[in-house]
C-alpha cells in the first residue's frame, strides 16, 4: 500500500481550508521523476554529487533538504517533464467522498500558486522524508 499524506492549506486566501490527498508514486516512476529531478536541478546550477547521479529518491534526498529548497532548486521543479508529479495530488473536497483529481485550466481546484508551491514541497517530503530518519518505513499507511 502507498503511504498518503494529508495536507490541509492553512494561509490565508482562496485556498484556505482546502485538503489535499498526496500518494507516494510507484517506485518505477518515482525513480524516473527523482532521476528527472536530478537532471533538472545539474541543468540549474545546483551542485549534484557525483553518488547522487542514478540514485532514484536517495541521490535527490542527498541533493536537497526537504525544508529549504534555493530558487535554482525551485525553478528547476517547475519544469513540465515534472508534470506528473500532479497525478499523485488529489483535492479532498468532502471526506465522505473519494478526493478528485487535479484539474487544469480554470477547472484547478488549487487557486492560489503558494499552494502550488507548497504541495510541491509536500510532495518531496513524502517521497524523501523517510531517507532522513532510517526507522521510518518506505512503504505502508
Amino acid at each position: 500500500m502507498r503511504r498518503k499524506q494529508l495536507v490541509k492549506i492553512s494561509d490565508e486566501g482562496r485556498d484556505q481550508g482546502k485538503t489535499f490527498v498526496i500518494t507516494e508514486m510507484p517506485s518505477d516512476v518515482g525513480e524516473r521523476w527523482a532521476s528527472q529531478v536530478l537532471y533538472l536541478f545539474a541543468q540549474a546550477g545546483v551542485n549534484v554529487p557525483d553518488n547522487a547521479k542514478g540514485a532514484g529518491m536517495a541521490g535527490l534526498a542527498a541533493t536537497t533538504g526537504v525544508d529549504f529548497l534555493t530558487i535554482a532548486q525551485e525553478r528547476a521543479l517547475l519544469d513540465p517533464s515534472l508534470d506528473s508529479m500532479w497525478d499523485y495530488v488529489e483535492y479532498l473536497h468532502n471526506p465522505q467522498h473519494p478526493p478528485q483529481k487535479i484539474q487544469a485550466g480554470d477547472a484547478c481546484q488549487i487557486e492560489e500558486i503558494r499552494t502550488r508551491k507548497k504541495l510541491r514541497e509536500e510532495v518531496l517530503r513524502l517521497h524523501l522524508g523517510f531517507f532522513q530518519d532510517a526507522s521510518s518505513p518506505t512503504s505502508g499507511p
